[in-house]
């Protein structure tokens, strides 16, 4: 079961620019655009010459997800995420980049890391928008 979460901003127009170019951290850290629904799903955080992280989604959205992994990533870093989706055969496949980083208080474990997908395929976002509008 999903719970829906208010964004904080309203809603970007599609034409802006912000929409058909790659966002920055700064840029995407200030903005929520799409309504977020809280999911409980496995994900695989992959980051080029590093081990694979496991992750969970803590919630998702048309324009990105918040995972919690038991490692940090740099602010701007690039990932490609594999998201398992309930009644789905196959995982979800993004590029993501890291827009906010957010420690447990006394800097325990899980970190969570905000997500910005950059440029997600027709397929993606028809997969992530009938979770979140469903």
């Amino acid at each position: 079961m999903s719970t829906r979460e208010t964004p904080s901003v309203p809603a970007a127009s599609p034409n802006t620019p912000a929409a058909t170019t790659t966002p920055t951290a700064e840029a995407v850290a200030e903005r929520r655009r799409a309504e977020r629904v809280a999911v409980d799903s496995p994900v695989l955080v992959h980051v080029d010459g590093m081990t694979p992280l496991d992750g969970r989604i803590c919630n998702l959205s048309a324009n990105g997800v918040l995972v919690a992994v038991e490692q940090g990533l740099p602010l701007g870093a690039e990932a490609r995420l594999e998201i398992a989706l309930d009644d789905e055969p196959s995982p979800l496949l993004v590029r993501g980049l890291v827009v906010r980083a957010l420690r447990e208080p006394a800097g325990e474990r899980p970190v969570r890391l905000a997500f910005c997908f950059i440029h997600p395929s027709a397929s993606a976002v028809r997969r992530v928008s009938r979770l979140v509008f469903s």
